[in-house]
This record gives C-alpha cells, sequence and structure tokens, in this order.
C-alpha cells in the first residue's frame, strides 16, 4: 500500500490497523445482515472525533472524502443513525481491547501513573441557559483516567455521572496493573484515603504519593498516610501535573463535549476519544522522528555537486 501522507487519512489506516490487531469480529452476531463490518463503524466513529463533527455531519463529509472511503473499504454510506446505534450495542471490553493494543505502540516498560478526573459537557444545552437556571452542574459528565508520565499516554479509564472521584481510583489502577509494571501512582488529594494506599500497596508494590487531606493541627490516621506525611515526594508529586496536560490536548484536538445523550453511549464515546488521542500521539511522534532522521541524515551526509563535489546547501 502507498505511503499515505494526509493526517486522516494515516490515523483512519492506524484506527483500522489496530481493530485488526485487537481481532474486533468483523460482525457483531451470527444474525447480522454484514452490510458493514464493526471496524469500519469504528473507523467512520474515530474520524466524527478527528473532524470533532457530529453523527449527521460526519456523513455528509465522507460523502465528499472518496480516499477515506478508499482506506476504510466502504461501498455504501451508512445513515447516521446507524453510527449511533452502533455505539450503543458494542460492548465495553472491546473498547478495552482496542486501548491496550494502541498502548502496545508505545514502549512503557516500569511506567509512573498520574489519575485524576476531567469533565465533558453535553453540546444540546446553551451555556446561557445553565447559568441562568442553575442547572449548569448536572449536565457535566465525569471521567477519570490512568496516565503514563513518560509518555503521556491513556492507560486506562473510567466514567460515571456523579462528580465522585475517589470510587474510580482502584479500578483505574488495577486495569493499569494487568498489563504494565506501576511503579509509583500520583494522584491530587481528592484521592486520599487509607484504603486507598493499603491498596496500592500491597496489591502493586507501588509507592503512592497523594497529598494528605487535614486541617492544620489536624492527627494523622492510618500507618500508611503517616509515613506518607513524614516523608512527602513533592519532586515525584510534581508529575501530577502531565495528567492536566493530557487532558487539555484531548479537549483541544478532539473536544471537550460528547455527542450522545444516553449515560452507557456517553461512556462509550469517551473510551473512544481515548483510544483516538494514543493513536494520534503515536501518529506525530512518528511524523517528527521521521523528519529528525531526515534532518540528521542531511546533515551527516550533505548532497554534492556531480561535477565539482562541491556541498550544495
Amino acid at each position: 500500500m502507498k505511503k499515505l501522507l494526509n493526517k486522516l487519512l494515516r490515523f483512519t489506516d492506524s484506527l483500522i490497523r489496530t481493530c485488526r490487531r485487537a481481532r474486533i469480529p468483523c460482525f457483531s452476531c451470527k444474525k447480522s445482515k454484514k452490510t458493514y463490518k464493526q471496524y469500519q463503524h469504528i473507523a467512520l466513529l474515530g474520524i466524527m472525533k478527528y473532524t470533532r463533527s457530529t453523527y449527521r455531519t460526519v456523513i455528509e463529509l465522507i460523502e465528499l472524502m472518496p480516499k477515506v472511503l478508499n482506506v476504510v473499504g466502504l461501498e455504501r454510506i451508512p445513515h447516521f443513525t446507524t453510527l449511533q446505534k452502533f455505539l450503543q450495542r458494542f460492548e465495553r471490553r472491546f473498547f478495552d481491547r482496542l486501548l491496550s493494543r494502541s498502548i502496545d505502540l508505545f514502549n512503557v516498560g516500569r511506567c509512573m501513573l498520574a489519575i485524576d478526573m476531567t469533565g465533558f459537557s453535553s453540546p444540546y444545552m446553551s451555556r446561557y441557559y445553565s447559568y441562568r437556571t442553575r442547572t449548569w452542574r448536572k449536565k457535566f459528565f465525569y471521567s477519570g483516567a490512568a496516565v503514563d508520565t513518560k509518555n503521556q499516554i491513556v492507560l486506562s479509564e473510567r466514567s460515571r455521572v456523579g462528580h465522585g472521584e475517589n470510587p474510580l481510583f482502584i479500578p483505574m489502577a488495577r486495569a493499569a496493573s494487568r498489563q504494565h509494571d506501576i511503579a509509583a501512582i500520583v494522584a491530587d488529594r481528592a484521592y486520599d484515603c487509607e484504603w486507598n494506599h493499603m491498596w496500592v500497596s500491597e496489591n502493586i508494590g507501588a509507592c503512592c504519593v497523594i497529598p494528605l487531606r487535614r486541617r492544620k493541627n489536624q492527627r494523622v490516621h492510618g500507618a500508611h498516610r503517616k509515613k506518607l506525611f513524614k516523608r512527602f515526594n513533592k519532586k515525584l508529586y510534581g508529575r501530577w501535573a502531565l495528567v492536566e496536560t493530557v487532558f487539555s490536548s484531548v479537549k483541544r484536538r478532539f473536544s471537550p463535549s460528547v455527542q450522545s445523550r444516553k449515560t452507557l453511549t456517553r461512556k462509550r464515546e469517551i473510551a473512544l476519544v481515548y483510544l483516538c488521542y494514543n493513536l494520534y500521539r503515536h501518529m506525530n511522534i512518528a511524523i517528527l522522528g521521521s523528519f529528525l532522521h531526515s534532518w540528521l541524515w542531511r546533515i551527516s551526509y550533505p548532497p554534492q555537486c556531480e561535477t565539482c563535489n562541491s556541498i550544495v546547501m
């Protein structure tokens, strides 16, 4: 296949290759109509997030992109409700498998986790109306992510409707530790409790650096919290800011809002966003690496004139 130069084409091809490496079934069940394959739906949804469009708009854009249709392998254009219904029935375990296959593109090794939560808004309500009616707090959908501070990629993610952050700490740490060796976990003071410190120490064997949530002159309870109070590594905790960098990159490149309305579909859409972010970051690193390689090659072996053998600048 000819090398793709357009970023959208390279992103789509990378997403399809990830689906094949994850061994996503071509069809959802035996009684499927077999009109479209599941990786084709995932590719169209990834293009929707890449172009920051909606379900309706992405179908209109795809009709004007014959090269993208050739990469995806589509002969017919699906209806926009087909994408929405596919995202609603696509199983969550396949998203976890896709996310793990996207992490394999990086050299993770022994890593440090930074855990935090962020909120995604809904574009279906006016911000001014939400502010005037005092209902803006109910319209945010919260998502947590465990980020590798070295490569700045998402290793695991969980979402929920409420604002509580503490219940998602252990599920995200457990999902990330199943495939990778965790050296340390850093998080903000919202995750401070003795149970989190004890679970990380006993189950993962990693160092847990979380600032204590206490008032001035208040007594510290718990063996792990007392140990952390005596020796708190500020330099290690400074790596926590990288999770905010990842959230900023995700929202600036893709979208700070979710197009779905149901809670189940929103969770899967956010999982798709993190998958697209990992692939997009790998694509940019590959482009930068090829540019640096050509630049270093030009410096090491500059072109020469054939007649006088002088260096051509």
